[in-house]
């Protein structure tokens, strides 16, 4: 029942960042923890994630955490 503009400057006064780069780090969060599973490969976790491209998803993912997903999910896997 919010005014899509207050929404956005309410999670801007609370949390220091935009709507669409909060929901942008919040899902690449869950697509890191996924990642670090090793259940699935990087264009599956990219769809389900929703994002319409994996290559939009690769560069989202780089530009947070600094390497690429196949390579976070080599150095992070707590798949043994």
């Amino acid at each position: 029942g919010l005014h899509p503009y207050y929404l956005s400057r309410l999670v801007k006064e609370e949390c220091g960042v935009s709507l669409h780069r909060y929901l942008l780090n919040y899902r690449l969060a869950v697509a890191a923890r996924m990642l670090e599973g090793g259940e699935d490969n990087v264009e599956n976790i990219s769809a389900q994630c929703g994002f319409a491209y994996c290559s939009h998803f690769i560069n989202a993912f780089r530009s947070l955490y600094g390497m690429s997903p196949k390579r976070y999910a080599k150095t992070h896997s707590t798949k043994k």
